[in-house]
């Protein structure tokens, strides 16, 4: 929104003030875009450019961002983690197929002991994924409460600015009778 009123009385300082946080929100709105952008795009690693104007209501927005970051970050590790340890499983089943061939005795203990690793890692592994989308479900959840407030925040900023337009109207109005 652009207010072009200027004037040295009190809605002169009011217009100012309303292209001030105008200015402000801009910031934060593209800051926040941005972020989201880069998350979105695999950038886990991504910081805010224009913290200072986190100011208000808006320090939550941030402060969600850097929570989504957060959960991500821990998510994508657990992933990996349960990654490491189906490497680890396959690896113990290669070896598990060497044993069996080396003995008859040995072939029977051994698929007991791969099976019980492989239904370890196949629980762990869904218990996991079951993690990771809840906390995608969350991370997204809080992504949309955080734009609906902007979108709240910014209508009220323009309901305001649109009352104080007519109110500088009306003076002008006024003193022009």
């Amino acid at each position: 929104m652009l207010i072009t009123y200027e004037s040295k009385d009190e809605l002169g300082g009011l217009a100012g003030n309303f292209r001030t946080v105008f200015a402000f929100m801009r910031e934060v709105v593209g800051d926040t875009s941005r972020l989201l952008g880069e998350l979105a795009g695999g950038n886990f690693c991504v910081k805010s450019s224009n913290q200072e104007h986190y100011i208000g209501e808006s320090v939550t927005i941030l402060e969600s961002i850097h929570a989504l970051i957060h959960n991500l970050e821990n998510t994508l590790n657990q992933t990996n983690e349960g990654s490491n340890q189906v490497s680890i499983g396959s690896n113990q089943m290669a070896q598990s197929a060497q044993s069996l061939a080396e003995g008859a005795s040995e072939q029977a203990r051994s698929v007991e002991e791969l099976t019980a690793a492989i239904e370890n890692i196949a629980a762990d592994t869904r218990a996991l994924i079951a993690k990771s989308l809840e906390e995608i479900r969350m991370g997204n959840e809080v992504a949309i409460d955080t734009s609906h407030s902007l979108v709240k925040v910014i209508d009220g900023i323009k309901m305001f600015a649109q009352a104080s337009n007519i109110l500088g109207i009306c003076q002008c109005h006024s003193q022009n009778r």
